[in-house]
């Protein structure tokens, strides 16, 4: 599998859902940020937002069976959408997704969450689907200014 990436107006990538990747995946999301005109902290959302999720499937659905990411980033005039698509296992990260209880000890949280928990904080709309054996997660978020 060659890898791809086209970062134009849009970013589309296809790559191994290897961690080692996620640094492609910032330096395209920085490069876009920058050409489009971003503020820091919108910026730093969208990365975020993109390094936790894309890291949830390389980490939990490689092992599973996941072999690639496919990310799709769409501009629009005043909203930014993102669609992480991969070929594992199906997994709804919404539904299945341990919820972390942020008033419990630490010592007492079971491990994972806490990323999907944070990125439906930082997004306006999540929505997943299982589609044509294909795990496809969509966010969208308002650009700030």
């Amino acid at each position: 599998m060659g890898d791809s990436w086209d970062v134009s107006a849009d970013l589309h990538m296809k790559l191994e859902a290897d961690p080692e990747r996620l640094s492609d995946i910032a330096d395209a999301i920085e490069e876009l940020g920058a050409r489009e005109g971003w503020p820091p902290d919108f910026l730093f959302r969208m990365n975020l937002v993109l390094e936790e999720m894309s890291l949830n499937v390389m980490t939990h659905g490689r092992s599973a069976g996941a072999h690639e990411l496919e990310v799709v980033v769409v501009c629009e005039a005043d909203a930014v959408s993102i669609e992480i698509v991969d070929d594992g296992p199906r997994f709804d990260p919404l539904e299945d997704a341990p919820l972390p209880d942020p008033d419990a000890p630490l010592e007492d949280r079971p491990v994972g969450g806490l990323g999907v928990h944070l990125v439906r904080t930082m997004m306006d709309e999540i929505t997943y689907r299982y589609q044509d054996g294909k795990n496809r997660l969509f966010m969208r978020t308002a650009k700030t200014t």
